[in-house]
């Protein structure tokens, strides 16, 4: 089994009992592995999720990624829960 340097580093993230399993990386992938993670290791959820959030964010920068104004605004209408 072939595994790329990013699947590697994302399994290091993982708890030992879900390594080895290769995970797509897309936003539906990791989205399905954190799930995973919050399910059968609720009490390491935050430490994985920081630790796999920070590879996002270092691959991002590394590859010169850029956030527009678009990619800042809610995924959904928050107003009816804020007084205004």
């Amino acid at each position: 089994m072939r595994i790329k340097a990013v699947q590697l580093a994302v399994q290091s993230a993982l708890p030992e009992s879900m390594q080895g399993q290769e995970v797509p990386l897309t936003a539906k992938g990791i989205s399905a592995l954190m799930y995973r993670v919050a399910i059968e290791h609720p009490e390491q959820y935050s430490a994985v999720l920081k630790k796999v959030g920070d590879l996002g964010r270092n691959a991002a920068y590394w590859q010169g990624e850029t956030v527009g104004l678009d990619d800042l605004r809610d995924a959904l209408d928050t107003r009816p829960y804020f007084k205004v």
